[in-house]
Parts: structure tokens; sequence; C-alpha cells
């Protein structure tokens, strides 16, 4: 299968944030990331063909938080000093949006409208 949308490596994965992306069961598109940061459980997942996005936290001092987007245009991972994490585009008829999703050294889930 053949997507236009950038996304990391399961390698970029691996060493940025110490786990692989699965392949849901019985999905051709659909990949999840759980990682753990302190108290902290993040479950990230990610679908290439319908272009969403699902972030759900659990614990912490965001308590439960459970995040879903549509029209995923690309993700690509951060490492700015001790900050770890992803940045997704999302784009529709209307808008184009970043969402950053710092993991290390604690979960936060912060947006940024860049057209309206």
């Amino acid at each position: 299968m053949t997507t236009d949308i950038a996304v990391p490596t399961d390698q970029e994965f691996v060493e940025a944030l110490g786990v692989s992306p699965v392949l849901l069961d019985g999905g051709t598109a659909t990949y999840m990331v759980e990682v753990a940061s302190g108290d902290t459980e993040l479950r990230f997942s990610y679908d290439l063909v319908e272009r969403s996005v699902r972030v759900r936290v659990n614990g912490g001092p965001l308590g439960a938080v459970d995040f879903f987007c549509e029209g995923l245009d690309g993700m690509s991972l951060i490492s700015k000093g001790p900050e770890v994490g992803l940045s997704v585009r999302l784009s529709g008829p209307c808008h184009v949006v970043r969402l950053n999703v710092t993991i290390f050294p604690a979960v936060e889930i912060r947006s940024e409208v860049l057209a309206a």
C-alpha cells in the first residue's frame, strides 16, 4: 500500500521513543504506539487510509484524555533538548492545525491553528 502521508519510520520511532508502531489486528494501515512516561500512559494511534489520529492519555496531571482528529497530512518526531514527542499536521477544507504531543519528560498536548 502506498500513501502520500509522511510518517516516521519504525526505526525512527524506536530511536526517539524506544518503541515501534504496531499494526492493529485486522488493519492494513492503522498503527498504535504505546508509551509510559512517569505515571502517565499514552496510546497514540494513526490510520493512513482514514487519515486520522487518536491520542489517549491515562494518569498524571492530564487525568484521562481521548482526542480524535481526521485530516492527517503528516507526522514527525520532536526532539528539542529534553523534550521528545510527536508533531502531527491535520488539515480540512477550512483549517490547518498542528498537534504537538510531548511524551518525555512529561506528557503534554498542544494544538496550534496554522490557517483558518
